[in-house]
């Protein structure tokens, strides 16, 4: 019978308790998808971290922070497209199959970009992405305020 010793699981089930947390989480079956924004439905705020006030043609770094199973999903990519006064940011993360074994927390996951204006004045980052869990989730953005000065 397995026991604890000193902390730890037996050699002989380590092995398999390890195998048994990955079930199902073989790299190739995973897949790309548009990332949580926010877990709450009805809540549209989203994680961004970045100044709010940049100089035109300064390159600056923006994150946003999007959220998953801690087992089941991990960072991508953040996709960027600037046009004029706009940034339009759009987080991918990498998740499990469906067929995965992953536990029902939510985890953060970071994004960074270097984002850079070429027009001075009022600006905004658009943070595209899902808001709400799973099957319920809804595909919305959020503008986020950004003053860009000569």
């Amino acid at each position: 019978m397995p026991r604890l010793s000193g902390g730890r699981i037996s050699s002989a089930l380590g092995p398999a308790l390890t195998a048994l947390a990955c079930l199902g989480c073989s790299e190739p079956d995973w897949a790309t998808a548009l990332g949580m924004l926010n877990p709450a439905a009805d809540d549209r705020s989203v994680a961004v971290t970045g100044p709010t006030q940049v100089t035109v043609n300064a390159p600056f770094v923006v994150t946003v922070q999007t959220f998953g199973s801690s087992n089941c999903t991990r960072s991508d990519r953040l996709e960027l497209s600037v046009a004029g006064n706009l940034a339009r940011l759009a987080p991918y993360d990498q998740v499990a199959p469906d067929k995965a074994t992953c536990f029902r927390n939510l985890a953060p996951f970071s994004h960074s970009r270097t984002v850079q204006f070429g027009v001075a004045g009022p600006s905004s980052l658009r943070v595209v992405g899902y808001f709400g869990q799973f099957s319920e989730a809804v595909l919305d953005s959020v503008d986020v305020a950004i003053e860009v000065e000569p």
